[in-house]
């Protein structure tokens, strides 16, 4: 009796391929992506996936779980609800979804909830606030959001893991992405990231005050500002800032992308009759 193999078809061996990564735990799964991809010679979509995943992998062994480096003080603003009493910092870069999450607290016998009155049943779920961008955020706006960036540079302002410029780099035709951090330690985590992954012949990053850096953002063809002055400046230093990058990004064409909306967070800080 003659046995005969076939070759399966595409379906097929992506069907075999799911159930076999379904097997997996997490950190193997990621190890096994990275031998596959090793074994592949020609590049997919799928390899800047994985990439980005290796990256963030050394960020949760170079990071606390809150994202927050040695000493870094938090400014809660006077204009919301959170404080320190009732917000918990976990980095939704590190911890990327609510069974992440739940895992951490459950591990480190943190509560998800905070008593409105003490001794009673009344509680509230903590505020979960994260200072870098997901991953899905990252492939929205380079993948959706943004038009062709071809030849134009990107400036991430308070730059902090630099993820945002490595997601620029995977997803963008952007020809030079530039970060700005004054946190010498987040600095330092950058510098060694881009060179670890070969990263420089398009990211750099620079460890500076964004005040001092008016001529590259003139230059910016993209400044992305994501939770960058809020939780770390005074209102009277945020305003400041905020004139000045006015007064800086007023050439035709240049895109801004803030979060929170550039027009929320005007309207809490009084921003508005600034610019008339």
């Amino acid at each position: 009796q003659t046995r005969v193999d076939m070759a399966l078809g595409l379906e097929d061996a992506k069907s075999e391929f799911t159930k076999l990564l379904s097997k997996l735990s997490s950190s193997d799964k990621i190890d096994f992506l990275s031998w596959v991809h090793s074994c592949v010679t020609d590049e997919s979509t799928g390899d800047t996936e994985i990439l980005l995943e290796e990256i963030r992998r050394d960020l949760v062994l170079l990071l606390p779980p809150n994202g927050l480096s040695p000493g870094e003080t938090i400014h809660f603003p006077k204009d919301n609800e959170m404080m320190p009493s009732n917000t918990l910092h976990i980095d939704l870069l590190l911890y990327p979804n609510e069974e992440d999450i739940d895992d951490y607290c459950h591990t480190h016998g943190i509560g998800r909830n905070y008593c409105l009155k003490c001794g009673s049943h009344k509680t509230e779920p903590l505020n979960i606030i994260s200072h870098s961008m997901s991953m899905e955020q990252l492939r929205y706006i380079f993948s959706h959001l943004l038009p062709d960036l071809t030849n134009k540079t990107i400036v991430d302002v308070g730059s902090r893991t630099g993820f945002v410029l490595y997601g620029g780099y995977v997803y963008s035709n952007a020809c030079r992405l530039v970060g700005v951090e004054m946190n010498s330690y987040f600095h330092s985590v950058q510098e060694t990231l881009i060179s670890k992954y070969e990263l420089g012949d398009r990211v750099s990053v620079i460890h500076s005050d964004i005040c001092d850096q008016q001529e590259l953002l003139h230059n910016a063809d993209v400044v992305i500002l994501h939770n960058v002055f809020e939780f770390f400046a005074t209102s009277d230093q945020e305003c400041r800032i905020w004139k000045l990058l006015y007064k800086c990004m007023r050439r035709c064409g240049t895109m801004l992308i803030t979060i929170p909306a550039i027009e929320e967070r005007w309207k809490k800080l009084k921003l508005e009759k600034v610019w008339e």
